[in-house]
């Protein structure tokens, strides 16, 4: 696949369009709701790895903490 002028990001995948005939359709609302689920997604795991810190500050391995 080849990326043109018109194209603004990088989808090897087509997880956020189709290829029909060699071209790439952009699904600019699948996008969207991709975009705004990975923040979603990277905001947990920046609050789970905070507490991993945390946790390893006061001497507790992850599953330690978990009483395991």
């Amino acid at each position: 696949m080849r990326l043109g002028n018109k194209v603004k990001f990088f989808d090897p995948l087509s997880l956020a369009g189709t290829i029909k005939d060699g071209v790439y359709i952009a699904d600019t609302e699948k996008l969207e709701r991709l975009k705004l689920t990975e923040i979603k997604h990277a905001r947990i795991v920046m609050l789970a790895m905070l507490i991993f810190y945390f946790e390893a500050g006061q001497g507790k391995t992850p599953l330690g903490a978990l009483g395991l």
